[in-house]
């Protein structure tokens, strides 16, 4: 591939964020007030896919409970993007806050998803929320990429690098 096709797929990508900048920022609100913890993202996982509902973009629920899994395209190579959507617990009104920026990750996995499929890139893309790192002892688990995310390994990672 040219730098100058590589070049305008980026520029694409960037122009798709762009121009939904208010309904990502939107997303993110929804997110941010919807916290739930680990294996109980009821809320949080309908939210997900019901805006994939909208977008026409098939997906794979249930996974580790609440999960969710989006591939787009087909072929090499194989790019993954994982999010969490679990919150933590406090001694707040309703007893959960995403203090761990998990409603932006999963933001960020909504907008990735939407501008991928918006621009037709890349050839195979998978991307996963996924419920609970909290709950596995500061071990972050990564999910295969060779095969579109069908595998589970694990690397622990402390919880000031994940």
């Amino acid at each position: 591939m040219g730098i100058r096709r590589k070049n305008h797929e980026k520029e694409s990508l960037f122009a798709a964020i762009d121009q939904r900048q208010a309904e990502i920022l939107s997303w993110g609100d929804t997110f941010f007030d919807c916290a739930e913890l680990g294996f109980q993202e009821v809320k949080t996982a309908a939210a997900i896919t019901s805006l994939l509902d909208q977008w026409n973009i098939p997906y794979e629920s249930g996974i580790a409970m609440t999960g969710i899994r989006v591939t787009l395209g087909s072929g090499s190579p194989h790019i993954a993007f994982v999010s969490d959507m679990d919150a933590l617990p406090c001694k707040s009104k309703n007893g959960t806050v995403h203090s761990c920026g998990h409603s932006i990750q999963t933001t960020l996995a909504l907008a990735l998803i939407r501008a991928l499929a918006d621009c037709g890139l890349p050839k195979k893309t998978a991307v996963a929320s996924v419920s609970s790192l909290h709950r596995q002892k500061n071990s972050l688990t990564l999910l295969s990429v060779t095969n579109a995310l069908p595998k589970a390994r694990s690397a622990t990672a402390p919880a000031n690098r994940i």
